[in-house]
């Protein structure tokens, strides 16, 4: 079941928002790297896992740059 043009847009600027949200925080370039390469991931295995209803979400710690998954 594909999602309707208004569900999409709202998928789109939710993910963009986070997105937004993510690189402001980075103070520096090296975890601006991180992140940029942490959304493409998401972007990448998004795509893949479409059939999935529960989105996975990545919370990264810039305190030390760990990953969790909920």
């Amino acid at each position: 079941m594909s999602a309707t043009p208004d569900q999409t847009t709202t998928k789109f600027l939710q993910a963009k928002s986070t997105a937004s949200a993510m690189l402001a925080q980075a103070k520096t370039m090296n975890k601006y790297k991180k992140l940029i390469a942490e959304l493409l991931s998401s972007i990448d295995s998004g795509s893949e896992g479409e059939k999935s209803s529960t989105p996975s979400i990545k919370i990264v710690d810039l305190a030390d740059d760990k990953m969790m998954q909920r």
